[in-house]
């Protein structure tokens, strides 16, 4: 688990990509949750990948959103 020094340049490097507090927030939680998924007891084999790989789908959609903003998402 990253140091809060290291988390906090993390945020703010994401935050200069253009991510808005709601999507920091969401970044913040995710990673939360993600830490207290892979701290259960394991119940097969393959679990902690399936969970670091969906936490990631969801990541890369968050790390979207600047990007289509940039590009006029949503049209007016």
């Amino acid at each position: 688990m990253p140091d809060t020094d290291e988390a906090q340049r993390s945020l703010e490097r994401l935050a200069k990509f253009g991510m808005t507090q709601a999507e920091l927030d969401i970044w913040i939680a995710l990673a939360n949750v993600a830490g207290r998924m892979l701290q259960l007891p394991e119940l097969h084999p393959n679990e902690q990948e399936e969970v670091v790989h969906e936490i990631h789908v969801i990541q890369n959609r968050l790390l979207a959103r600047p990007g289509l903003r940039a590009v006029g998402w949503p049209k007016q």
